[in-house]
């Protein structure tokens, strides 16, 4: 057993007992453990200790310190500070206290082995000191009472006193130098420490059997937890519970194994998260190879894992959605070899995914042994760019939509392309089939194109004699009676002319015929022409009849002024047919002028007739419906009106709708966009007919010279009487073949030229006429003479070389005023 006995002073029972176990195993006895300053005082009284372990921080009212100057001041023991706490104040505290050393918690064997022999050390010499000292006293004392006895006495007295004094400087230097190395050691664990806790990592050190004894302040500010929980083994429980175990025995077994630690597990957070950590434990040897102590370190890699989890996520989520897509997706490089497929590729080549890999593209797809030529990889490979490609594949057994888009890595380079082939079979089949359809739809639209202009000519070819007839017939001498039959068949004729009207207008709106014209005319105008017409139904019925016409309605507008007066005579007619009494009122206004250029007029026509039964508003605006469809019905008509109002202002790009009390009358309101005039418009159309000439005769006072080209008989004889009534010379062709011989032999100021002709049409002829023109000079005026009825009708006669158009059923009086004004401005121009 060792002379030396040690008092240890510790609150913490494990410590002391570690503590007790480290000076034991240091050859020193333990002369007893204690909690408390104040039994360490005592003990130290009693048992009179070679060295007092003391902590600073002890349970009772005394502290380390204080006791530790007690037994120094009382005892003379020397006394060794033990303490977790670096903090300036302690170590100032520390040192007043006349400490012989100070040793900062964790501590190895190795620091209190130095720390305690030099506390012993230093104590010795000053017992030794203090000794000399004493004795020197004593000699001093008995030198002075033998001084008188002997000079040789006082010699040697002298020469002692002088040895002590150099043995004395000599334990005081020594002394001195001790405790330089105390406080540089102080300092330099003070430095190590300060820089550990400064790292931004977290760092931690062990003693060679794994016993966790210091981590820096990291540890502590990431957890939460003060430090002394964190030594020995406690930094196990702040390991996540499903990691403790697999942790623990890892470090075990490489302190076991002597050989480095590396492992990750989550740590818990102050806040109570989990973060995971890259945790190495690494062995330190001395110069014997021994280990000596384990340093370790901690990285957070929280944000790596969870990064790692979202690419493994974003990477699952890819294989899903690139096995899920129909279309067969094939990445290859380039070499044309197959990198991968996806499963839908895999499927139609009767493989597996995997063993698709390393494939050329064209064997595996065409079964050639070379690309083909419309190979979208090689073009894609040729000049970086996109290529789709339409193909039928046999192989895989369809039509398919071929993309190719270049593949590029990280520095920009091409590395192959992205192969997308889109199964088309049935898009190519139902394209097919749309085809069919289409031309069978073309075919009956063309058909019933052809039916609505062969109907057109049918009916109106005889309309025109019909009317002619009545017409010539009102010319010459009638008495009262017969004038009033001629009158009765007249207005019957025309009746039935507007339902031929109404219901070829329905057919050119439901095969989207319906054109508009684009000319300047006044609204005004427009609306007094229709007035004008129903002013003597209101007359005969009793009814008043108001217009109004608001002041800021342009006087000239752009649009379809015929269209616009056809759904004022329906919807003003309408007005007068079902009221019987009291009033009918057509209103006018205009909306503000729009950025297009567009201005909004807006049309009321308001009657106090019969109304309109709410049971029946649903069906007003149908095709051939009637309000009262009874076979006693009051009112007539063909229920094609109100439709094709409603279908031309939409085609307008307007809206129609109305209100409608049962006996108190209705109110039918639209409104129409139409551009505002300028001065390249023109001035404004009116609806009147041109002023007759008073004679047949051109301006150099001869009759006009006419050429009618017509193989209708009653129209050929009908427009004869006419002409020649109205002063003009006719020669007569029967059809457009004979048409051009006569002008080649003839001088004539206009041809009157039919459309539809047997040998040779009225297109044909005018375009024979017209390229004789170019070679011989001239311009003979040619006015085509049509039954159909269509504006593109209009424009091909316009397109083929004529003048002008008249429509027919002919208007007699407006076709003998054209042909007189064209002459007139043709004589004009000479």
């Amino acid at each position: 057993m060792s002379s030396f006995s040690i008092l240890i002073v510790e609150d913490e029972a494990i410590v002391a007992a570690d503590l007790a176990s480290k000076v034991r195993q240091l050859g020193y006895d333990v002369a007893g453990t204690t909690a408390t300053g104040e039994e360490a005082v005592e003990l130290a009284r009693t048992m009179r200790p070679s060295l007092v372990l003391m902590d600073i921080r002890l349970a009772g009212a005394m502290d380390g310190i204080a006791a530790a100057e007690q037994i120094h001041r009382e005892c003379h023991l020397p006394v060794l500070f033990l303490t977790a706490h670096s903090d300036t104040g302690t170590v100032e505290r520390a040192r007043q206290a006349e400490a012989f050393g100070y040793i900062l918690k964790p501590f190895d064997e190795r620091d209190l082995r130095i720390q305690i022999e030099m506390a012993l050390y230093k104590h010795a010499s000053e017992e030794e000191l203090r000794e000399t000292a004493a004795e020197l006293q004593a000699a001093n004392a008995k030198l002075h009472d033998s001084r008188r006895a002997s000079l040789n006495m006082m010699e040697d007295a002298d020469i002692a006193r002088r040895r002590a004094e150099e043995i004395s400087a000599e334990l005081l230097r020594e002394a001195m130098e001790r405790k330089q190395a105390e406080e540089a050691l102080r300092e330099s664990e003070l430095f190590y420490r300060q820089t550990l806790d400064s790292i931004p990592g977290m760092v931690f050190t062990t003693r060679p059997d794994g016993y966790c004894d210091f981590q820096n302040q990291q540890w502590v500010d990431f957890t939460g937890v003060p430090m002394i929980e964190h030594l020995g083994d406690g930094w196990n429980k702040l390991l996540h519970p499903d990691d403790r175990p697999r942790a623990y025995a890892a470090w075990y077994a490489a302190v076991e194994g002597r050989a480095p630690y590396d492992l990750e597990y989550r740590v818990r957070r102050h806040d109570g998260a989990y973060e995971w950590f890259k945790v190495r434990g690494r062995p330190i040897r001395n110069e014997a190879g021994e280990i000596v102590r384990w340093f370790g370190t901690a990285l957070n890699i929280d944000h790596l894992i969870k990064a790692e989890e979202e690419l493994r996520q974003a990477r699952d989520e890819w294989e899903l959605t690139f096995n899920s897509v129909p279309d067969l997706i094939a990445i290859l490089n380039d070499r044309h070899l197959v990198v991968r497929v996806n499963k839908a590729m895999a499927e139609r080549l009767g493989r597996e995914p995997a063993e698709c890999v390393g494939m050329p593209c064209y064997e595996a797809i065409h079964g050639s042994n070379l690309p083909p030529e419309f190979c979208p990889h090689s073009k894609t490979m040729n000049d970086g760019g996109e290529h789709n490609v339409e193909l039928y594949e046999e192989r895989l057994g369809g039509d398919f939509l071929v993309s190719t888009t270049p593949l590029l890595d990280q520095e920009g380079n091409m590395t192959g392309t992205v192969h997308v082939a889109r199964d088309i079979t049935e898009r190519k089949r139902a394209e097919e089939e749309l085809r069919r359809s289409k031309e069978v739809a073309e075919a009956a639209n063309r058909a019933k194109s052809q039916f609505l202009a062969n109907m057109s000519h049918e009916l109106r070819t005889p309309m025109t004699g019909v009317l002619g007839m009545l017409d010539l017939t009102l010319e010459g001498a009638l008495d009262e009676q017969q004038r009033e039959y001629i009158c009765t068949a007249h207005n019957s004729a025309r009746s039935l002319l507007r339902i031929i009207n109404d219901i070829l207008d329905l057919t050119r709106v439901e095969a989207g015929k319906l054109t508009l014209e684009e000319k300047p005319f006044s609204p005004s105008e427009c609306l007094a022409g229709v007035i004008d017409i129903l002013i003597s139904e209101t007359r005969r019925k009793g009814l008043e009849l108001i217009q109004t016409v608001a002041g800021d309605v342009p006087e000239t507008v752009v649009g379809d002024q015929t269209r616009l007066r056809q759904i004022l005579i329906n919807l003003c007619g309408n007005a007068v047919k079902f009221t019987d009494q009291g009033k009918v009122e057509v209103r006018v206004t205009a909306g503000d002028a729009q950025s297009d250029g567009m201005r909004m007029l807006n049309f009321t026509v308001t009657d106090t007739g019969i109304g309109i039964p709410a049971e029946k508003r649903a069906i007003l605006f149908q095709a051939f419906s009637q309000v009262d469809d009874s076979n006693t019905r009051r009112y007539g008509g063909t229920g094609l009106g109100l439709a094709i109002c409603r279908e031309i202002v939409e085609c307008m790009g307007g809206t129609l709708d109305f209100n409608s009390e049962p006996g108190a009358g209705s109110s039918f309101a639209f409104s129409v966009p139409f551009g505002e005039a300028t001065v390249e418009h023109g001035p404004a159309v009116t609806a009147e007919i041109p002023a007759e000439s008073s004679t047949g005769h051109t301006s150099e006072g001869k009759k006009a010279r006419l050429l009618l080209a017509e193989d209708d008989p009653t129209i050929r004889h009908l427009l004869e009487v006419m002409l020649r009534m109205s002063k003009f010379e006719l020669d007569i062709a029967e059809n457009g073949q004979k048409a051009v011989e006569m002008w080649e032999q003839g001088d004539y100021d206009l041809i009157l030229m039919d459309v539809q002709m047997p040998q040779m049409d009225g297109f044909a002829a005018t375009r024979a006429i017209r390229e004789k023109e170019q070679a011989r000079g001239g311009h003979t005026l040619i006015v085509a003479m049509t039954a159909h009825a269509l504006k593109q009708d209009e424009n091909r006669c316009l397109e083929a070389g004529m003048d002008a158009y008249i429509s027919k059923p002919v208007d007699l009086k407006a076709s003998v005023a054209l042909i007189k004004d064209l002459i007139s401005q043709r004589d004009r121009k000479k």
